[in-house]
């Protein structure tokens, strides 16, 4: 099983190595191996085709969102000053996977299926629904807000807020998107 997990990931770093330097469009298959050092056949006993690399790295993304964000909230003491730091978390999240980002954000078109790419994102996800829950529990969050839609808006939201980051270091864009989903989770704001 580790020598599995190991051969993986050698196969992702060596993906991210030669998406980094010609890019996902001109990349091809037989340079990811060549890179990894391994036989072409061995690349498909992991990965179906080039395209589900964008669901594992989303996959990657996803977890250490999850992880970064349960980090930086762990003590916050209010709802604003913690939806910030879900924020803090989406960036530094992007910034160390500057080189896939983009790649992991196509994962959805590139899959043939909405469930894998549900599965793959689920660890972001799951967090989100969590801190909704914390945040309503604590009379922050309208108790009529569905945590589970609210996490797919608020994770679409952090997603944006990355992206504007990554490709412009506009940090705006997400203060402002924050500042709008705090209002609109506020008790007695929430829609019915």
């Amino acid at each position: 099983m580790i020598r599995t997990l190991d051969r993986r990931s050698e196969l992702l770093a060596a993906a991210r190595s030669v998406f980094a330097k010609k890019g996902y469009e001109d990349a091809t298959v037989s340079e990811i191996v060549g890179r990894a050092g391994v036989a072409q056949g061995t690349f498909y006993l992991y990965f179906p085709g080039k395209e589900s690399l964008a669901g594992a790295f989303a996959e990657m993304v996803s977890e250490r969102f999850a992880e970064l964000a349960e980090e930086k909230t762990h003590r916050c003491r209010t709802f604003e000053s913690g939806l910030a730091r879900v924020f803090e978390a989406s960036y530094q999240t992007a910034d160390e996977h500057r080189d896939i980002f983009l790649i992991a954000n196509r994962g959805l078109e590139l899959l043939d299926d909405f469930d894998e790419w549900m599965n793959r994102t689920a660890p972001a996800r799951e967090w989100l629904e969590g801190f909704i829950r914390h945040w309503q529990a604590q009379g922050a969050i309208d108790a009529r807000v569905r945590p589970a839609v609210s996490a797919r808006v608020l994770r679409d939201a952090l997603d944006r807020a990355a992206k504007a980051y990554i490709l412009f270091g506009d940090r705006h864009y997400g203060r402002d998107l924050a500042e709008m989903l705090r209002r609109g989770l506020a008790p007695g704001r929430a829609a019915r």
